[in-house]
This record gives structure tokens, sequence and C-alpha cells, in this order.
């Protein structure tokens, strides 16, 4: 595998990744930042399943690897994958992709190891409504919608059980901290959001703002609108059926 500085001076566009444990409204972020005319931004290009690219460069990467198992290219050596997609879009002033605690760790390896890749980490501090996202999204099937799409009419309800609350929501602090702990480790600046500053009329143009500068991208694209949007109620008292007993006392 080539070295960051090699990778670097091969590179046109400035590397980002998205750092994130999920249902933290990183599709959205992903979305909007690919409607960005300077940003390209791919979804979950590690995923279990198959290798989500950004809409907007999808066909140019499936004619250029020309493979009908791409998963399997991309699993052989995953960090040269990661360097291969980097270099795949020219067109724009930077690119990156999303990463998940579930991907290989090859790959966050070398995220961390190369101090030319910008991180973005973002994360949901509401455990409550992040843990709701997943159950709702494991009863739908429905993780990710697009305004072409049509959501399910029904209003989904569930019960929430304490303790698989806990269990989620220290899995989540126990991912925060070791993140934190291994940016600290490199020295390296990284751009810290999160999902609430972002969902907030008053503050997204500021985050997006300080996001834009740190990927040095100009900021005066401002005003497109990403094809994601919101999936569930605000109001959890209509989705869990025991909100009483869980209030907002797990809120961490």
């Amino acid at each position: 595998m080539p070295s960051s500085s090699q990778c670097q001076s091969a590179e046109i566009a400035r590397r980002f990744v998205v750092l994130t444990s999920g249902r933290s409204g990183s599709n959205w972020l992903c979305s909007l930042l690919d409607s960005h005319s300077d940003l390209v931004c791919h979804r979950e290009l590690f995923n279990a399943e198959g290798v989500h690219w950004s809409p907007s460069v999808a066909k140019e990467a499936t004619a250029h690897w020309n493979t009908s198992d791409l998963v399997r290219v991309r699993d052989r050596d995953p960090q040269r994958f990661m360097y291969q997609a980097f270099r795949l879009e020219r067109r724009h002033r930077a690119v990156g992709f999303k990463l998940c605690p579930d991907h290989p760790t090859a790959v966050w390896d070398a995220v961390f190891a190369d101090p030319f890749i910008s991180k973005v980490f973002l994360r949901r501090r509401n455990r409550v409504k992040c843990f709701v996202s997943r159950r709702l999204a494991e009863l739908t099937g429905e993780w990710e919608s697009f305004d072409h799409v049509a959501l399910s009419e029904r209003q989904h309800t569930l019960k929430v059980e304490p303790h698989d609350l806990l269990t989620f929501a220290e899995k989540l602090n126990t991912f925060d901290r070791a993140l934190h702990q291994r940016l600290a480790a490199t020295a390296e600046q990284a751009c810290c959001l999160t999902y609430e500053a972002l969902s907030d009329e008053r503050q997204h143009v500021l985050e997006m703002t300080k996001l834009f500068a740190f990927l040095d991208v100009k900021t005066g694209d401002m005003t497109r609108v990403p094809t994601t949007r919101k999936q569930n109620s605000s109001d959890l008292r209509a989705i869990i059926e025991n909100f009483s007993e869980i209030g907002t006392k797990y809120y961490f």
C-alpha cells in the first residue's frame, strides 16, 4: 500500500471521513455534504451488504471496477479499496465517506494512520432517540428515507426496556471515549459535530460553516436541500409505549 504522503501527492481532492456510530443523522449529513458543488460524500463504502456510493458518482464507480462481485474485491484488501475510492473522484475539491464501528478494523487503522485524511466526528447526544431510531429501523426495514420514496404510513410504537437502553447507551459512550482517545493520540484536529446542533435552525448554518471551513470548501453553497429526510416523530411520547417509565432521566 502506498504511504500517506504518496497518496496525498497523487490526489487532487481533499480526503475526509465521517466517523459515526450510526442513527446519528449521518445519512442526512452525508447527503447534505454531497449536495455541495465542491464535495462528494459516499455513504457506507464498507457496509457488509454492499458498497454504498454517492449517488452522484455511482455510475462512474460501477464502470471503473466493472465487476459483479465488488464486495469480494473490497474485502480482499479494504485499505487499497479505500484509496482507490478516494482517487476515483477528481472533479471536486473534497471527497469522503462514512465509517461505522462495525466496518473493517484495517480501514479504521488506515484512517488514523493517515494525517492527510480529515476526521469529522458526528454523534447524537440523545441516546434515547438514537436507540428508538435504531429499533424502528429494525422494525420497518427503513434505514434511510428519500424524498421520492413514500414512508410507511403506519405509526409504529414500541416498548423500551430500560436494561436494553442502558446497554445501548453504554456501548455508544464506550465508542465515543475510545474515538476521542484515538484522536487525541494522533494530535490531529478533528471537526466534532452533534445531530442536535445540526438539526437546530439557529445553529445549523454555524455548524455547517465550521465544517465547510474545516474541509476547505466555500461556504456560499448552503441552500441546497439534501435528498434524505427525517423518518420519525421528534415526540417520543408518540412512539414509546412506556414513556412515563423512561421519561427524561435517560437523556444521556
